[in-house]
């Protein structure tokens, strides 16, 4: 008899989120996570058989970024869950002040949504009943101004997560909400967006690998003549921009909640992406991104090899078994405790 699944798990060395963009459909993107960015990306494609049923009628598929870093498995996925659904995301919520908490309130966030539902699905069940789902919007810019405002609220911005930006588009929408959002007290500093708190020096840490997940993609060569690359997306926009205003759901919250912009449009000189801006893309030394020689947890590995007997947990000071990664995380000052 197969034992449980649960009492036998083991951190792989990597778990990513990702989110992959549509090339047959402009609009269209996908979010998700995986131990294996590789293998999940070919399977999305259709080059590798099982998974990736409900991505086969949107091929071909380009993966725009990942986020990596997680202390466990479980933690990738409630990060993935929030991306996907952030209109019900009990971590993307407005943030209000002591004096006008209002009820329903909990540490410092309310009831109003950072990116309110903009869709409904409607689908009839066998016994007829209709059933109607608000959704979210899965433009890829909604999809990284998503992404922002996560690694900017509580947990997750205590985690020491890491962002790679694996096409020219990504890192150029990027680029426009940080350089466009700079005034305002939302967007990714220094602190937390719920509870103030300090954050880690020089986060959220972002590299850029223009040769994509496989390694194979060849980045855009930019000329000396021209100021601004030419990007394949220029020519396609979504049904805000094209329209020119956010949809009316949007204009009800609180100034959209979220004060970092979304593009007005896809070519280069609108999102700002220089022939010196992408010049000066942060990337790694030696290029490609190793997926197979990233740990999972840092801290963990550092603690292990500092002593062979059981560590402390720093809030109950009970010993922390290292074979049940489900029963421990790691703590966001990981100088004073790394783990708990």
């Amino acid at each position: 008899m197969r034992g449980s699944s649960v009492a036998q798990h083991r951190i792989p060395p990597v778990y990513a989120c990702y989110c992959l963009r549509s090339l047959s459909k402009a609009n269209h993107t996908y979010v998700g996570s995986t131990p294996d960015p590789i293998r999940r990306f070919r399977q999305h494609n259709g080059d590798v058989k099982q998974g990736a049923f409900y991505t086969r009628f949107a091929r071909p598929w380009v993966m725009d970024m990942l986020v990596y870093g997680f202390p466990s498995k479980i933690a990738a996925l409630q990060f993935e869950w929030s991306w996907q659904m952030p209109h019900v995301s009990r971590h993307l919520r407005a943030t209000t002040t002591m004096a006008s908490r209002a009820i329903g309130t909990y540490t410092g966030r309310s009831m109003q949504p950072l990116f309110p539902a903009t869709r409904k699905q409607t689908s009839t069940s066998r016994r007829g009943r209709k059933k109607v789902r608000w959704r979210s919007s899965v433009v890829p810019e909604h999809k990284i101004a998503v992404v922002r405002a996560l690694l900017a609220s509580e947990p997750f911005c205590f985690w020491g997560l890491k962002v790679v930006l694996l096409t020219e588009y990504a890192y150029g929408v990027w680029h426009y909400m940080a350089s466009q959002a700079q005034a305002s007290t939302q967007t990714l500093r220094p602190s937390s967006r719920i509870t103030q708190r300090v954050l880690p020096p020089g986060y959220p840490t972002y590299t850029c690998d223009f040769h994509g997940v496989l390694g194979t993609a060849t980045p855009l060569s930019v000329s000396s003549q021209a100021r601004y690359p030419r990007l394949p997306e220029a020519g396609t926009c979504s049904a805000w921009q094209k329209k020119k205003r956010a949809p009316e759901s949007l204009l009800y919250a609180e100034q959209s909640a979220w004060a970092e912009p979304i593009p007005p449009a896809r070519d280069a000189e609108t999102l700002g992406l220089t022939r010196e801006v992408l010049a000066q893309a942060p990337s790694r030394a030696d290029g490609a991104v190793p997926w197979a020689e990233m740990p999972w947890n840092e801290a963990m590995t550092a603690a292990a090899a500092a002593t062979s007997s059981p560590q402390p947990c720093s809030l109950c000071g009970d010993a922390i078994e290292a074979d049940k990664p489900l029963t421990y995380t790691r703590c966001p000052s990981i100088t004073a405790c790394p783990l708990s």
